[in-house]
């Protein structure tokens, strides 16, 4: 076993670029040595579940809390869980038992706290007086004075929860080795530098946002911007003031983009 090198490479950015501004949401912003520092007291507490072999169930609107929380599951080993609003999770208790559910705002189907613990889940709500940390901290506790784990590249990073052509709700398993293996070939091949600043209009719990920009973005050091979601207006708006360097949208959104007068 030995740490895995985006893990690695995305918490280094602490000390490499540590006043960069790392993730920007609104009027919000981290930096890196804020972001890092964040993730790493949240993974005190994810770390108990990796070493009980729980999952990390993570429902979250586009925020910086969803990120932390992230990589704060990556930092502790553990296996991180995006559930997107469409997933039926009922239908997966068997498969996540005893799984902490960790989120804000609405849950997938709308279900309530009361439901997703018949199911079996631990639930987690974030409120907004608290910190993500305090609020996890609270219900699970805390692994203290111990070191960054070890992980080994065949473990379970994160499963994509998809129903597919089959209605039928499934995972698909991607471990750390193969995050790991994507993460570094996408910074290579499309050039990624720390001067970069990405445009995130996708829902980032949708498995190509969170593999191929979001992870991509923090390994190389570079910004992301964060929006609530696709409004081609304020994509634009966003692209002219916020000096954009690159942008991942559906086809769809593109073309939106195009037809907006005085696009960019």
């Amino acid at each position: 076993m030995s740490e895995i090198n985006f893990v690695r490479e995305i918490r280094n950015n602490a000390v490499r670029f540590p006043e960069q501004i790392a993730l920007r949401h609104g009027k919000q912003t981290r930096t890196y040595a804020e972001l890092i520092s964040d993730a790493d007291l949240l993974a005190k507490s994810f770390r108990i579940l990796a070493k009980q072999g729980r999952p990390l169930l993570l429902s979250f609107p586009n925020s910086i809390q969803l990120i932390e929380a992230v990589l704060a599951g990556f930092f502790a080993g553990a296996m991180v869980v995006p559930l997107v609003p469409e997933v039926d999770i009922s239908s997966l208790a068997k498969q996540f038992e005893n799984a902490l559910l960790v989120g804000k705002g609405s849950f997938p189907g709308n279900l309530k706290r009361e439901s997703l613990a018949a199911n079996g889940f631990e639930v987690c709500i974030v409120d907004e007086d608290s910190t993500l940390s305090s609020c996890v901290a609270k219900m699970i506790g805390v692994l203290d004075g111990e070191e960054p784990p070890l992980i080994d590249g065949d473990d379970a990073a994160l499963l994509l929860c998809t129903s597919g052509s089959t209605g039928i709700p499934k995972t698909a398993e991607h471990s750390y080795q193969t995050l790991d293996l994507l993460c570094c070939d996408l910074v290579s091949r499309l050039a990624y530098k720390s001067t970069d600043s990405s445009l995130v209009a996708l829902p980032i719990l949708r498995p190509f946002c969170l593999t191929s920009q979001i992870l991509p973005a923090l390994f190389s050091g570079s910004t992301l911007v964060i929006q609530n979601g696709f409004n081609a207006s304020d994509v634009a708006e966003a692209i002219a003031g916020e000096g954009i360097t690159r942008l991942y949208l559906y086809g769809h959104m593109y073309r939106e983009l195009t037809i907006l007068p005085d696009s960019p």
